[in-house]
């Protein structure tokens, strides 16, 4: 049962991150920049690139996310749950948003390389992201049980 979690968690990852590099219908060009990318893996941790990509998305699943609500007069950050593949669409989002180029709004394959290399390290800017939603969680967690995890499948 596990096995087939994990599968199903790692085929989305792989297919959006496939998904996000694809870019004007060009698929060749998007497979081959994923092959780059598990060969410079495989040369800079010595690894299997498989096992690299699913530590490094293992690291960095959320389980809960914060959403901006009016609550009388003033705005408060409600925690909810997130479903698995939200959770994997929302770290291969925030991943190729942070391996972009700040003025070219290209994507940066060093960086993008970079990016899982420290996810894989539990480092880098999207583990303390999740941090930082942690803390909002704890902080607002009578919110989470009053709505509950049945509520907020994701």
């Amino acid at each position: 049962m596990e096995d087939k979690k994990y599968s199903f968690i790692y085929f989305t990852y792989i297919n959006k991150i496939i998904g996000k590099i694809l870019k004007r219908g060009r698929k060749d060009w998007a497979l081959k920049s994923f092959g780059n990318l598990n060969r410079e893996l495989k040369k800079l941790m010595c690894l299997n690139p498989k096992i690299i990509l699913f530590i490094g998305l293992m690291n960095s699943l959320m389980q809960i996310c914060v959403i901006k609500k009016r609550l009388g007069g003033s705005m408060k950050d409600l925690p909810a749950y997130v479903g698995e593949k939200k959770q994997v669409v929302n770290v291969v989002k925030f991943l190729i948003r942070d391996s972009k180029e700040k003025h070219l709004r290209l994507l940066s394959f060093n960086k993008l390389l970079n990016n899982v290399k420290l996810m894989s390290e539990y480092k880098g800017n999207l583990i303390s992201e999740n941090y930082k939603i942690y803390k909002k969680a704890l902080d607002n967690r009578v919110f989470l049980k009053t709505f509950g995890k049945s509520k907020f499948k994701g």
